[in-house]
């Protein structure tokens, strides 16, 4: 996992550092968010095993660096809790309903080419890494069932059109892509599997308008969507990783300086 860690870092960093002589302007923005969050297990006949549906928080580091009236560069760092409602079945299918509590760290890059005036092309790389736990809990007969802890790191490449408008003192950002994880990871620690879901396609969304309400301060919003999907993996020790699909949907508070 840090190998890989390091890999993205070093390939942002390349494609961040491209040679411009200028000084960069850059912006920084500290967010608070909350999104809700859905997570669902299937079976390949399309039966759910569980759904999970809640409230996450989400602390927020973005800077813009622009490096020319057409390039701008993104990072970004966040930092996301929550605990959210699981409504599935214990391994012999007997309800049951629990709380699931997720933490996790996602870093991404991203670089906005903008072919013309107004709309461009961006390009993203990121990783992000979560845990989730569900919770001891007890049956819908009584009986207690214990909880488990899921660690996952994921490395993906975003692709997507973005399209920009400003003016004095207010600028905007509107995208729309792709999202393609390259690899995930899955380690279910009490029972020492280690899994690889297989990862596809999905789309990203994000919205975004930020304006000075003083010579040094900024104030912003953020909305976006994001989805991520993974077709079962192969099994190991008797053990496999389900059809999974995540979805958030959530808004990020911005303050600039």
């Amino acid at each position: 996992m840090v190998s890989k860690l390091l890999l993205i870092v070093i390939v942002g960093a390349t494609f961040t550092n491209n040679g411009y002589a200028d000084t960069p302007s850059n912006e920084p923005l500290i967010g608070l968010g909350v999104e809700h969050f859905q997570w669902k297990e299937s079976a390949s006949n399309g039966s759910q095993y569980l759904k999970e549906t809640g409230k996450r928080y989400l602390l927020t580091f973005i800077n813009t660096s622009t490096r020319s009236p057409e390039l701008d560069y993104d990072l970004r760092v966040e930092v996301y809790k929550g605990g959210v409602n699981y409504d599935g079945q214990t391994q012999g299918g007997i309800p049951l309903k629990a709380i699931t509590d997720y933490i996790g760290l996602r870093l991404e890059m991203a670089a906005d080419n903008y072919l013309s005036g107004a709309a461009g092309v961006q390009f993203g790389l990121g990783f992000d890494m979560w845990t989730r736990k569900l919770n001891d809990s007890t049956t819908v007969l009584g009986t207690p069932s214990t909880g488990y802890t899921e660690d996952y790191d994921m490395g993906y490449f975003k692709l997507g059109f973005v399209w920009r408008a400003s003016s004095h003192d207010w600028k905007q950002k509107f995208i729309v892509g792709l999202k393609r994880p390259v690899f995930v990871e899955e380690t279910i620690r009490e029972f020492g599997l280690h899994l690889s879901p297989k990862p596809t396609t999905t789309l990203y969304s994000s919205w975004n308008n930020v304006f000075a309400v003083s010579r040094n301060s900024k104030l912003g919003i953020e909305l976006f969507y994001e989805r991520t999907h993974f077709n079962p993996s192969d099994p190991s020790m008797g053990a496999y990783q389900p059809d999974s699909d995540m979805r958030t949907t959530g808004v990020r508070l911005l303050l600039g300086y």
